[in-house]
This record gives structure tokens, sequence and C-alpha cells, in this order.
């Protein structure tokens, strides 16, 4: 195995077919792809958007709008999670309220939640990571009880299942990103699903108003598609990384007052790739079970499991697992484990590195503890398709020596 050779955190399949297919869209793939999702998920409705940000600050802010009582301004969300979804929120001029997790799960802990809703609640955001879905049964008629929506935001969970449902169509709305990384990455691009008839006509009605994209914004977007598709080849990721591991910064800065669509070339590499999902999703599956039966045996590691249904719903809760996410016992080790995954042609992920309550103090009412250690000690191991038997072992290797 070559020793320029570099596995980048996560990668999906482009083949040079959806590559064909995005250069030669047009505005009817965007229709195409807009029935395809709304088909496949058997939701009311669905919206394109040029990204899951943009989705997610028109649905908050037409959310707040369509309620009589105007006091209803908080968004809760997880004390660990990407800070864009805060960037949306603070745009859509709500207020994001930091919700403590269960590290175990990395769901909310429902104690924390129960004490943040009440009569200012718009909504919750249900964040289910790394494609490891939540359990909503118990927390979903809590939710409606205070008169709030839930949303899911299922951005890195496309395909996994919730009580036997695709992620993203259990809640009252569901949040998907075609983004780089993301387990149908088509280089950009998002989307919302409206799983009832709640606000479903003033959700259309301000969609109407969001500019579809240009012919030369869809060409540049396909050529992004294959550059994507080049960069993430294991010696293309050495190449552009020769400097060494770096954690990408995330921005809060996105002008989210342009009202943009997706594009059609994006719509069109979604609409042919979009049964090859389940695919992708079970060569990660079964990789990040390889992976989690080799870690168990180290005790100073835990990686954060998926809820099983009650007793009483056979209903099945299936990950798909972007990335394998594993908690380190200490920053120490953790450091140790970057530095030698990365000599091994592993390239860990460090995702958010510090919670919210640190990125955003001016809205942190509180300390989240739990958050706070996820975020310090977390690593991501990857799960794609370029990740081989001798990768596993190398993995497994490295482990032991720490």
């Amino acid at each position: 195995m070559s020793v320029l050779r570099l596995l980048p955190p996560t990668a999906t399949p482009i083949p040079v077919r959806a590559i064909a297919a995005a250069i030669a869209a047009d505005q009817r793939s965007l229709m195409k792809f807009k029935r395809a999702l709304t088909n496949n998920y058997r939701v009311v409705d669905c919206h394109l958007a040029a990204s899951a940000r943009f989705a997610l600050y028109i649905l908050v802010r037409t959310l707040h709008e369509t309620r009589t009582d105007s006091e209803r301004e908080q968004i809760i969300i997880p004390a660990y999670t990407c800070p864009s979804v805060v960037a949306a929120i603070v745009a859509a001029r709500m207020r994001p309220i930091f919700c403590e997790i269960n590290p175990s799960t990395l769901a909310f802990d429902e104690r924390s939640l129960s004490s943040h809703l009440g009569r200012k609640t718009l909504a919750v955001i249900c964040v289910h990571q790394f494609g490891i879905p939540h359990r909503l049964d118990t927390i979903a008629e809590q939710i409606r009880n205070a008169g709030a929506y839930l949303v899911e935001d299922a951005a890195q969970a496309m395909g996994s299942t919730v009580h036997g449902q695709a992620a993203g169509t259990v809640g009252d709305f569901g949040l998907f990103s075609f983004g780089p990384g993301k387990p149908l990455a088509l280089a950009g691009g998002g989307a919302i699903t409206v799983n009832s008839n709640v606000a479903r006509d003033q959700i259309s009605q301000v969609w109407a108003g969001i500019t579809e994209g240009t012919r030369m914004r869809s060409l540049f977007s396909a050529f992004r598609y294959a550059a994507l598709g080049l960069i993430t080849q294991p010696l293309s990721w050495r190449l552009v990384h020769v400097n060494g591991p770096t954690q990408a910064a995330a921005s809060a800065a996105d002008d989210l007052g342009e009202r943009l669509g997706m594009v059609p070339s994006q719509a069109a590499a979604g609409s042919l790739l979009l049964a090859d999902l389940d695919g992708y999703n079970s060569d990660r599956r079964q990789t990040a079970l390889r992976l989690k039966g080799i870690l168990s045996e180290h005790k100073w590691v835990t990686i954060p499991e998926t809820p099983q249904s009650s007793p009483d719903d056979a209903k099945p809760m299936i990950p798909i697992y972007l990335r394998l996410p594993v908690i380190v016992a200490d920053e120490q080790r953790k450091r140790q484990l970057v530095a030698k995954l990365w000599r091994a042609g592993i390239h860990p992920g460090t995702m958010y590195g510090r919670s919210l309550d640190d990125v955003y103090p001016r809205y942190s009412t509180h300390e989240n503890p739990a958050a706070c250690h996820v975020a310090s000690n977390l690593i991501t191991l990857p799960t794609h398709h370029h990740v081989g038997h001798e990768d596993v072992e190398k993995i497994e290797q490295v482990f032991r020596s720490v």
C-alpha cells in the first residue's frame, strides 16, 4: 500500500455517470429530485435549497411568522453539534438554547431537555450525529405538549432508520444536507421535508420566492462535484493535506440573506445516486461494526451506542455510521491517537473541537459538562468505501500502541 495514501475522514462514491448527469442537467432535474425525495421518504412535501443551513434558516423564520404566540423565539439544540446550526437560528432572529447531551448516545439528556421546554420554545432540533439515530418516542410527545415543533437534523444520517422510519421523517420536519462529507455528497445543496400538514402552505409560499440556480451556477457546481470525487481519493487527499492534519474552522459568516435554491447539477446527480444510497450506507455500517468489535477491548474508549426501541415497539433503529465516533478518556491519548493514525495513513476527524457554550458564550446560560467532554475528547474514524482490510488492521495496531 502506497505511503502517499491517506484515507479522508469521510467520502462518498462519485461515479463518472453522476458527473455526466450533473453537467447535462437542466431545470427539470430539480423537480425530478424533489419528487424522488418526496416519494422515497413518503413525506407530505419537500423543498430544495442551496444549503442545509439556508433551508433551516427559512424553516425557522417561517415557523415563527406563522405563530400567533410571537413570544416563542427559542430553539433548543444539543450543546454539541455543528456551529452552523446556531448561525441559521441567529440569522432568523431566534435564540438558541444549548441542551446537555447523553455521551453514551449523543442524544439529548432528557432531564435537561425537560428543564428547557416552556412557553417560549418554538422548536426542538434533534441531531442524529454521525448517522446514529436517536429515540424520539420518549421526547416527541413532551415537545408537542409544550406547543413546540420537532425538527430532525438528518444532515449526517440520510438513510438511517428511526423507529422503522427514515431519519428525518418522524418529526414535524426533516433537514438534509448534500454538502461534502455527507451521506449523499453532491458538493452542495440541502433540503427540508414537511412530514405533516403543519405550516405546509406557508412554507410552500415562502419557497416559491426562492431563486432557482442559473445554468452558470449549475455548471460551476458540476465541476466542483467532479473535483470532490478527485480530492477524496486517498492519494489526492495526502497531497491536499501535505502539511499535516488540520481542523476546518466552522464559519458563521455565510450570507443567508441571498434567497438561493439548489442548482440543477446537484439535483441530477442526486436523482441518479439516491437508489445507491442504501448500498453506500451498508458498506459504512459493516466497516463501523468491524471497528467497534476491535475497539471494544479498550476500557479507555467509549463508542456511542444506537438506542434500542422500547420493549413494546418492534420497529428498528438502524444507524449508518457516516463516521465512527470514538470518545477517548483523556486529551493526551486523543493527541497520541491523532498523530499515530495520521502516520499510519488514516485521517481521523476531530470535528468541532468545542461545545457550543464555548463557541457562542453569549448564548450560554449554564454549564453542559458532558458536551464539553465529548467536544474535547472525540475523534472519528472513517467508514467509507475506500477503507480496506489493511486500513482496519492499521487502526487496530494504533489503538493497541496507545
